[in-house]
């Protein structure tokens, strides 16, 4: 895939014998993609405070704090934004549950039927391929996977 092409042209990809199309994400998905991960990083927080043994109100109130707290890639200077992705986003891309989800808001614009379930049963059973076709759901390559059938135009 060349970089003349853009994000709305899907590939082709094929997973343990059935083809998929995946798109990029673009700047609407981004924003979904880091409320799910606020998500996912504040039930970390909840369950690692209850097993601490902390009083359920400080629970609800660690919880109720960080649901307010700003998640954006925003801040008064560009050092202050990457600190914000470095301590709040960064960590949580690796996890499977932000793998999975990244690759199901991908998958979902061509398969609509598609679950999440369905897709994390994708990322598990497709380990070994997973990290290129992130790096071109996310936008980081312009080439396309190597197990991409087709780019369809």
């Amino acid at each position: 895939m060349g970089a003349d092409r853009t994000v709305d042209t899907p590939v082709t990809i094929d997973f343990g014998g059935k083809k998929y199309e995946v798109r990029q994400i673009n700047v609407r998905d981004y924003g979904e993609i880091v409320r799910y991960l606020k998500t996912l990083y504040i039930g970390e927080i909840g369950r690692s405070m209850r097993i601490a043994g902390l009083k359920e109100d400080k629970v609800i109130a660690e919880i109720r704090r960080l649901q307010f707290e700003e998640w954006g890639i925003k801040g008064k200077t560009n050092e202050e934004r990457k600190r914000r992705w470095r301590e709040k986003i960064a960590p949580l891309l690796s996890s499977d549950e932000a793998i999975s989800y990244i690759l199901y808001i991908a998958l979902r614009k061509e398969h609509p039927d598609l679950t999440l379930e369905e897709t994390q049963d994708i990322v598990a059973n497709n380990i070994g391929t997973i990290d290129k076709l992130m790096a071109y759901v996310m936008g980081a390559v312009v080439e396309k996977p190597k197990n991409a059938a087709k780019v369809k135009t």
